[in-house]
């Protein structure tokens, strides 16, 4: 079997729902059976995104964190094939929304690679019932085995109630956590 069908959860507002969307994958060359612990390179086959909410004007750290926000990752096949053989992943099925995993003002999730289109909502953000849209004007693509890193400010204007959403930094990077190696026993 070359080709094996694989998925990430929709709802992955739980630890165990967000971790078994993980797909990690490694290999060895000419690793005869013995008592010796055998060296396996791992990787990351699911891209991971990271969305971290920084307090702004009218919030502190610890006030956002417990504040009523949720957060959806929008326009994502949730549904890919693997070839074990290459270790490449190809998205497939229809695009949905995607919860992620809520760590205070962290919210993480793995999604399959692939590029949503420029114009295309990213993610949404609702602040106390208002809701706010992330849209870019080029295409994004998540990477097989690296991590999108979104820093967004919340400004809370006192005055009318309204809440101001500002990207302060976008990067990729590799995720840490990478297993090194894995012993036989």
């Amino acid at each position: 079997m070359s080709a094996m069908p694989f998925g990430v959860s929709a709802d992955q507002s739980s630890l165990g729902a967000y971790k078994s969307s993980d797909l990690i994958v490694g290999s060895t060359l000419d690793a005869a059976p013995s008592a010796s612990p055998v060296n396996i390179a791992a990787r990351h086959l699911m891209s991971q995104v990271e969305i971290v909410l920084k307090a702004g004007a009218g919030y502190s750290e610890s006030s956002l964190a417990d504040a009523d926000v949720s957060v959806k990752m929008n326009n994502l096949a949730t549904s890919a094939t693997v070839d074990l053989a290459t270790f490449t992943v190809s998205a497939n099925g229809s695009v949905r929304s995607l919860t992620p995993y809520k760590d205070g003002a962290v919210y993480r999730a793995f999604v399959v690679p692939q590029t949503v289109e420029a114009g295309t909502t990213l993610f949404s953000i609702t602040i106390g019932g208002m809701p706010y849209k992330f849209v870019k004007n080029v295409a994004l693509t998540y990477v097989s085995g690296k991590m999108m890193n979104f820093s967004i400010k919340v400004d809370k204007k006192a005055a009318s109630g309204q809440y101001k959403l500002t990207l302060v930094s976008e990067s990729i990077a590799t995720p840490p956590h990478v297993p090194k190696k894995f012993d036989s026993a």
